[in-house]
């Protein structure tokens, strides 16, 4: 390509430019840090060289890259390395240009929603990384109501789709811009470019060729190894195609792949892949394995092998991993990153995984029955990064204080001991108790022992009344007239779901099947199934598909204005009344004014 193809392109890009920003409308040049970008970016700074800095002092102007945090670890060092010479070039033109740096926000970080959430790795029919990672930081930053040209490297070369996405809406008067809508448009000046034109104007640029300032920002010698090593080839114009290190949409990832060849120290990295997507599909059916993930007809899984003895324990997404298979994929990263780190110190640990992911990984953890802090334990043990118990946030301090002193004194087994399951079906009792007392968790001293013992007291005598002196009074005994009229009553949403399914589930109702209507039925069986479908409220309230572990921390009590357990246990107790009355008999359990928690 000649250097007079070149400058056509920048007189292009320079006309282009000067006509949006006299119409007011910002500029944002896409930079992902490959071949095709760099190239857009030299040309786009050749071109406003020309511009005096007067006419560029006010006018809105940007360079956004776009980080997933799973880039490759040698794409993010050269990258990483790349931002910072072109701030400084930015900087020593006194050109009023901002560097945007997009990053997913912390809870849509790809290990916090596999390791943190349960969030099964992405599939091709369930491709929900490049939302999170990609065009939810992006929305994050656009104006939507701000006029914007955004200048993409894209080439129709690449391939069919992109050349069609390319000539489709394309302008009249100037084929490069396409109009998104009446404020946004797309500008692609080198989309008629071949690869070997691409290398080309690379190594001219930065060869200072066109006897221009030079932009010393650019390295050719870097890029081009960098793609070279990415090829198994050896043609003079490499090209390959760099994305997330464990990039779970292709089953052999030949970039990655190349890149061990020539980096060997990146092959720990190579086998987490490997090893974890061993489980982007399957699930234990096996009652001798711990359960890894919950299978169901949800979305387009469209399966229905769900056994209740391999039931969800802990998953928090539907068809979530479980957290005991969760603590596994955690245990082999941080014993990848370690090695990695260990052979290259120049390794980019932290962008993939750093102290605040550890942090906002146990605290979903902690909810879900991790009372010993797995998460901080393993990476003290591995990465020996010490996260102490002040760095939990003032809710987890307060639960786990919560649940030591309640299991300690009023409860058979001990925290430290008990199962995921036990925990977290416990902390769920007890959010609805700070729920419904309105107990404010930032006001509370947890060193105030006399308040806070009067509060657990508080509870267990609450929870004890509900769980234990009612049953134990036999009022829940009774013949199936009984037991269809407590069915009929759920089903029309008169009655708690809490105590109905606690009822049944302990064997007091026994649910006369050829008294219950068909559809009433299969609601009822596949609520006692069907766990966690969903962490929302609206979605809870919805969803017919529930069991005590929802019902329990989204009951009926906010939406029938009950606000306190007092008037909960007397909207019991009435009903209680009113249905052995029919029956005349009369009843022997404690009335609410015997309890001296509501006294």
């Amino acid at each position: 390509m000649r250097l007079t193809d070149y400058r056509d392109i920048i007189q292009n890009i320079k006309n282009v430019v000067a006509d949006f920003l006299q119409k007011d409308y910002a500029i944002s040049v896409a930079f992902s840090g490959g071949k095709d970008s760099t190239l857009t970016l030299i040309l786009f700074f050749e071109a406003i060289k020309e511009f005096p800095l007067q006419f560029l002092e006010n006018k809105k102007i940007s360079i956004n890259f776009s980080d997933t945090l799973m880039e490759l670890p040698q794409y993010e060092i050269y990258v990483i390395e790349t931002l910072k010479k072109i701030e400084e070039y930015i900087q020593k033109q006194g050109w009023n240009i901002k560097l945007n740096k997009i990053k997913p926000e912390r809870k849509h970080k790809f290990f916090n929603l596999i390791l943190g959430k349960g969030q099964t790795l992405p599939r091709r029919d369930f491709r929900w990384c490049t939302d999170r990672l990609k065009i939810l930081p992006q929305e994050k930053l656009e104006d939507m109501e701000e006029k914007k040209l955004t200048i993409i490297g894209a080439r129709k070369e690449e391939s069919n789709d992109r050349k069609k996405r390319l000539e489709k809406n394309s302008s009249e008067e100037n084929k490069y811009i396409k109009k998104v809508n009446d404020n946004k448009y797309l500008f692609a000046p080198i989309e008629d470019l071949k690869l070997e034109d691409v290398w080309e104007g690379i190594f001219l640029f930065s060869q200072n060729s066109f006897q221009t300032d030079p932009q010393e920002w650019i390295n050719f010698t870097d890029i081009y190894n960098l793609y070279k090593s990415a090829t198994s080839n050896k043609d003079l114009y490499p090209d390959a195609r760099f994305g997330c290190w464990l990039c779970p949409l292709v089953k052999k990832d030949q970039t990655l792949m190349n890149l061990v060849e020539k980096y060997p120290q990146y092959q720990p990295l190579l086998e987490f892949r490997d090893f974890i997507m061993s489980y982007q599909t399957i699930w234990s059916k096996s009652p001798h394995l711990p359960p890894l993930r919950d299978i169901y007809n949800h979305r387009n899984f469209k399966v229905n092998l769900y056994k209740i003895k391999n039931h969800r324990q802990g998953m928090i997404s539907p068809g979530g991993y479980s957290l005991e298979t969760r603590i596994m994929f955690y245990e082999k990263l941080l014993t990848t990153l370690k090695e990695v780190k260990n052979l290259d110190k120049k390794f980019p640990l932290k962008v993939y995984l750093d102290e605040e992911d550890i942090k906002y990984i146990q605290e979903i953890w902690f909810f879900e029955g991790d009372y010993n802090l797995t998460a901080y334990k393993k990476a003290k043990e591995i990465l020996e990064i010490d996260i102490n118990y002040t760095n939990l946030s003032k809710e987890v301090r307060f639960y786990k204080q919560f649940l030591y002193l309640y299991t300690h004194y009023y409860c058979p087994y001990k925290a430290d001991e008990a199962s995921f399951s036990d925990i977290r079906d416990e902390i769920l009792i007890m959010k609805e108790f700070v729920k419904i007392n309105k107990i404010d968790i930032k006001e509370i001293d947890l060193m105030d022992k006399v308040y806070f013992g009067d509060l657990i007291h508080s509870y267990a005598t609450a929870r004890k009344f509900i769980f234990e002196e009612l049953r134990e009074k036999g009022v829940y005994f009774s013949d199936s007239s009984f037991e269809y009229k407590i069915a009929e009553e759920w089903f029309r949403d008169e009655i708690s779901f809490w105590v109905f399914e606690y009822l049944h589930r302990k064997g007091y109702v026994k649910f006369v099947e050829d008294k219950i209507r068909p559809d009433s039925l299969e609601r009822f069986y596949n609520a006692l199934e069907f766990m966690k479908v969903a962490d929302s409220v609206e979605a809870v309230e919805e969803n017919p598909f529930l069991t005590i572990e929802e019902k329990i921390e989204f009951m009926e009590l906010n939406r029938e204005g009950i606000n306190n357990y007092k008037i909960y246990l007397e909207k019991i107790e009435k009903y209680f009344d009113e249905l052995y009355a029919e029956k005349n008999e009369e009843q022997e359990y404690p009335k609410i004014s015997q309890l001296s928690l509501f006294s």
